[in-house]
């Protein structure tokens, strides 16, 4: 029967690469034993290993165990080998993402911190890398694992291992309540050539927006004095009032400070006019009450100053206009006879009014 069994190694007794080996052989006395058939056999202490049935020893985690190899007949005759490992990488088994309020996101361009618990606790790097599927939502990650919302949603996070064993993590986030802010701004008319004609035109703007789902699509109107001038409302509708170039601005609401302009030239529509006859010109209607309106066909570029005087001549009304056809109001004045002057620097024509009242 055997008597005494030798653990020995080529190698030492130590194993200093990851998952490194170490074969194991045994001196077995008396030489001439009957038979020399053992098992092999490790107690993990701080360490950790496995043995095959050859004494192949493999490497797991740092620290010391016992090699045992045992005789098979009965004799209970072992031998032992302490032997030290180092430099095992421990890889990451399981990872799970943690959250501190839930799974969703409900405020507009709100953060979400996340964390992660990572087995076993003594995995050799606990480093992870955060990423994101934008699935029917949208959102970003950083490097720290804070979650910014962008649209309304789902997205899926995912915390990958860095140590190459290619372990995930993946958590599912709900998002509401997102802006979909305004991208880009168009000013939009039906001019040919951004020229209004005349003053006092009325002329509807619009907008093209994008992205068509934005939260808020409207706009400010503003509109800014070149050497013209002319005001527009809440609806984008504008009145020319002067001559010259505006600029038409749009600004969006929603606060993405998106802007849109635009510039025109207001333009009176004039006429080389050598001479003006009384067919040239219409007032109308007459009798009236409170209105009248004066039609010009032909408008010298120096334009013709139009009065209204009463039967003492004195001015009730007076203005130069550009345009061929202007609106007076004359629900102010006292009924009776009042007469419409219309001057250029070479005629008058006057025209009897009769004022009811």
């Amino acid at each position: 029967m055997i008597q005494n069994i030798t653990i020995v190694s080529s190698a030492g007794t130590q194993i200093t690469t990851d998952k490194g080996t170490l074969q194991l052989s045994t001196i077995i006395l008396p030489d001439d034993a009957t038979s020399k058939s053992i098992t092999w056999s490790v107690i993990n202490q701080t360490g950790m290993t496995s043995v095959n049935s050859t004494g192949l020893l493999s490497a797991e985690k740092d620290g010391i165990v016992n090699v045992m190899a045992t005789a098979n007949d009965g004799s209970g005759i072992t031998g032992e080998l302490q032997i030290t490992i180092s430099n095992q990488i421990i890889s990451i088994e399981s990872i799970t993402i943690n959250t501190l309020s839930g799974s969703s996101i409900t405020t507009d361009s709100g953060t979400f911190q996340l964390a992660v618990n990572v087995l076993p606790e003594d995995a050799t790097s606990k480093s992870i890398i955060w990423s994101l599927i934008n699935e029917t939502g949208k959102a970003i990650v950083n490097s720290s694992g804070v979650v910014k919302a962008e649209k309304d949603g789902t997205v899926k996070v995912i915390a990958t291992a860095n140590d190459g064993s290619g372990i995930k993590g993946e958590l599912q986030i709900t998002i509401s309540n997102q802006i979909i802010h305004l991208e880009s701004i168009a000013i939009i008319d039906d001019l040919k050539n951004d020229t209004i004609q005349g003053i006092g035109t009325k002329l509807n703007l619009k907008v093209s927006t994008t992205p068509s789902n934005a939260t808020n699509p409207n706009v400010d109107w503003t509109v800014e004095s070149i050497s013209g001038k002319a005001s527009i409302d809440n609806n984008g509708l504008l009145i020319t009032s002067s001559p010259g170039r505006i600029k038409v601005i749009a600004k969006a609401m929603d606060g993405s400070a998106r802007i849109s302009q635009k510039e025109y030239l207001i333009s009176i529509p004039v006429y080389i006019v050598e001479d003006i006859d009384m067919q040239d010109i219409s007032i109308f209607t007459n009798p009236t009450k409170d209105n009248l309106q004066v039609q010009i066909n032909k408008i010298p570029v120096e334009g013709l100053l139009v009065e209204i005087r009463d039967v003492k001549g004195q001015i009730l009304i007076e203005k130069i206009v550009f345009e061929r056809k202007t609106d007076w109001s004359l629900e102010n004045y006292q009924g009776g006879v009042c007469f419409v002057t219309i001057t250029n620097n070479k005629n008058v024509w006057t025209k009897k009014i009769v004022l009811l009242k």
